[in-house]
């Protein structure tokens, strides 16, 4: 169920991946220019994991950010088929699917497209 009342971006990611990484360190640098948007990241791995990424990058000071794990059900990678990571969506606010990375995540492509959104 994707949030109905903004745009929502979707990044599938594992915190180990230096593809990820450069995604994270960029996103998080331009960060002001997603406030009006819904991120979800998700990945496979523990929450152990999880919670050492959302210290590393202050997650939770951004009220706008979820970050969780499917676990080894591999759900949504299986869903969208996912091969390589990182893996972004992005959604208008009617839960619609707008446009997808399925190699490497341009933030100012991102940021222009939700713009136009």
């Amino acid at each position: 169920e994707l949030p109905k009342t903004r745009p929502t971006i979707l990044i599938y990611f594992d915190p180990d991946c230096d593809h990820c990484q450069k995604l994270m360190k960029e996103l998080f640098q331009k960060i002001e220019a997603f406030k009006k948007a819904e991120i979800i990241m998700v990945t496979f791995k523990p929450v152990e994991e999880i919670a050492a990424f959302e210290k590393l990058h202050n997650t939770q000071k951004y009220s706008n950010i979820v970050v969780g794990t499917e676990g080894v059900g591999f759900q949504l990678r299986n869903y969208y088929g996912l091969v390589t990571m990182p893996f972004t969506a992005l959604y208008d606010k009617k839960g619609n699917l707008s446009y997808s990375y399925r190699k490497e995540t341009l933030v100012d492509d991102l940021i222009k497209r939700l713009k136009n959104l």
